[in-house]
Protein backbone atom coordinates (compact mmCIF):
# COMPACT_ATOMS: atom_id res chain seq x y z
CA UNK A 1 0.00 0.00 0.00
CA UNK A 2 1.10 3.46 -0.54
CA UNK A 3 3.48 2.19 -3.26
CA UNK A 4 2.55 3.77 -6.16
CA UNK A 5 2.27 7.38 -7.23
CA UNK A 6 -1.09 7.17 -8.12
CA UNK A 7 -2.44 5.74 -4.23
CA UNK A 8 -0.88 9.14 -3.10
CA UNK A 9 -1.96 11.14 -5.25
CA UNK A 10 -5.91 9.90 -4.72
CA UNK A 11 -4.96 10.24 -1.08
CA UNK A 12 -4.77 13.65 -1.67
CA UNK A 13 -7.68 14.13 -3.36
CA UNK A 14 -9.42 12.25 -0.58
CA UNK A 15 -8.13 14.67 1.93
CA UNK A 16 -9.23 17.74 -0.16
CA UNK A 17 -12.69 16.04 -0.76
CA UNK A 18 -13.20 15.62 2.84
CA UNK A 19 -11.91 18.91 3.78
CA UNK A 20 -14.81 19.61 1.06
CA UNK A 21 -17.57 17.84 2.73
CA UNK A 22 -16.77 18.89 6.22
CA UNK A 23 -17.02 22.82 5.01
CA UNK A 24 -20.18 22.20 2.99
CA UNK A 25 -21.62 20.08 6.17
CA UNK A 26 -21.48 23.11 7.86
CA UNK A 27 -22.84 25.28 5.69
CA UNK A 28 -26.17 23.25 5.15
CA UNK A 29 -26.39 22.26 8.66
CA UNK A 30 -26.12 26.03 9.72
CA UNK A 31 -23.06 24.64 11.94
CA UNK A 32 -24.34 22.39 13.80
CA UNK A 33 -21.27 20.53 15.08
CA UNK A 34 -23.42 17.00 15.74
CA UNK A 35 -24.58 16.48 12.11
CA UNK A 36 -22.07 18.47 10.36
CA UNK A 37 -19.17 15.70 12.10
CA UNK A 38 -21.81 12.65 10.99
CA UNK A 39 -22.01 13.80 7.34
CA UNK A 40 -17.88 14.29 7.46
CA UNK A 41 -17.49 10.94 9.08
CA UNK A 42 -19.84 9.29 7.13
CA UNK A 43 -17.81 10.45 4.12
CA UNK A 44 -14.37 8.79 5.66
CA UNK A 45 -16.01 5.71 6.00
CA UNK A 46 -16.99 5.97 2.36
CA UNK A 47 -13.71 7.30 1.20
CA UNK A 48 -11.71 4.50 2.80
CA UNK A 49 -14.06 1.83 1.36
CA UNK A 50 -13.85 3.14 -1.99
CA UNK A 51 -9.61 3.47 -1.52
CA UNK A 52 -9.57 -0.20 -0.42
CA UNK A 53 -11.83 -1.17 -2.98
CA UNK A 54 -9.93 1.21 -5.40
CA UNK A 55 -6.42 -0.29 -4.47
CA UNK A 56 -7.75 -3.86 -5.06
CA UNK A 57 -9.47 -3.39 -8.61
CA UNK A 58 -13.02 -3.58 -7.67
CA UNK A 59 -14.12 -0.51 -7.59
CA UNK A 60 -15.76 -0.78 -10.73
CA UNK A 61 -17.68 -3.65 -9.95
CA UNK A 62 -19.70 -2.37 -7.24
CA UNK A 63 -19.64 1.71 -8.07
CA UNK A 64 -23.37 1.42 -8.08
CA UNK A 65 -23.41 0.47 -4.21
CA UNK A 66 -20.54 3.60 -3.48
CA UNK A 67 -23.21 5.70 -5.13
CA UNK A 68 -26.15 4.80 -2.49
CA UNK A 69 -23.58 4.86 0.08
CA UNK A 70 -22.59 8.35 -1.28
CA UNK A 71 -25.66 9.46 -0.67
CA UNK A 72 -26.17 7.75 2.57
CA UNK A 73 -23.64 9.86 4.13
CA UNK A 74 -26.27 13.19 3.18
CA UNK A 75 -28.81 11.28 5.28
CA UNK A 76 -28.43 13.30 8.30
CA UNK A 77 -29.14 16.57 6.78
CA UNK A 78 -32.17 15.13 6.58
CA UNK A 79 -32.83 15.11 9.93
CA UNK A 80 -30.65 18.51 10.48
CA UNK A 81 -33.74 20.18 8.23
CA UNK A 82 -36.27 18.16 10.05
CA UNK A 83 -35.20 19.88 13.27
CA UNK A 84 -34.04 22.80 12.60
CA UNK A 85 -36.35 24.97 14.20
CA UNK A 86 -37.26 22.60 17.22
CA UNK A 87 -36.28 24.00 20.66
CA UNK A 88 -35.02 21.07 22.92
CA UNK A 89 -35.93 21.61 26.38
CA UNK A 90 -32.16 20.27 27.49
CA UNK A 91 -29.20 19.79 25.46
CA UNK A 92 -28.92 15.95 25.54
CA UNK A 93 -32.35 14.89 23.17
CA UNK A 94 -34.88 15.89 21.40
CA UNK A 95 -37.87 13.39 20.57
CA UNK A 96 -40.13 14.11 17.58
CA UNK A 97 -42.95 11.96 17.43
CA UNK A 98 -44.30 13.26 13.57
CA UNK A 99 -41.03 13.64 11.52
CA UNK A 100 -42.02 14.83 7.83
CA UNK A 101 -41.92 12.67 5.22
CA UNK A 102 -38.36 13.90 3.84
CA UNK A 103 -36.83 12.13 7.23
CA UNK A 104 -38.47 9.20 7.03
CA UNK A 105 -36.12 5.65 7.06
CA UNK A 106 -38.71 4.76 4.07
CA UNK A 107 -37.96 7.85 2.11
CA UNK A 108 -33.88 7.74 2.64
CA UNK A 109 -33.72 4.14 1.85
CA UNK A 110 -35.80 4.71 -1.36
CA UNK A 111 -32.78 7.76 -1.70
CA UNK A 112 -30.55 4.88 -0.98
CA UNK A 113 -31.64 2.45 -3.23
CA UNK A 114 -32.29 4.94 -6.54
CA UNK A 115 -28.69 5.05 -7.51
CA UNK A 116 -27.98 1.65 -6.86
CA UNK A 117 -31.04 0.55 -8.99
CA UNK A 118 -30.35 3.06 -11.82
CA UNK A 119 -26.54 2.09 -11.84
CA UNK A 120 -26.90 -1.52 -11.89
CA UNK A 121 -29.80 -1.07 -14.52
CA UNK A 122 -27.30 1.03 -16.76
CA UNK A 123 -25.27 -1.51 -16.55
CA UNK A 124 -27.28 -4.44 -17.64
CA UNK A 125 -28.34 -2.53 -20.27
CA UNK A 126 -25.06 -1.37 -21.98
CA UNK A 127 -23.88 -5.27 -21.57
CA UNK A 128 -27.29 -6.31 -23.40
CA UNK A 129 -26.81 -4.09 -25.93
CA UNK A 130 -22.79 -5.01 -26.35
CA UNK A 131 -24.18 -8.80 -26.64
CA UNK A 132 -26.99 -8.31 -29.26
CA UNK A 133 -24.12 -6.03 -31.23
CA UNK A 134 -21.42 -9.36 -30.49
CA UNK A 135 -19.07 -7.46 -29.14
CA UNK A 136 -19.03 -9.77 -26.36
Amino acid sequence: MFKRPEEILLILVGIAFLAITYFLAGWATAASLKYTLMITGGKLLWLAAFFWLWAHEKAFLCYPVLLGLFVACWCPWLDWFALRHTVAVDATSVIVLNKPWYATWTFKAVLIALPIIGGYAWEWQRRRKRKLAGKV
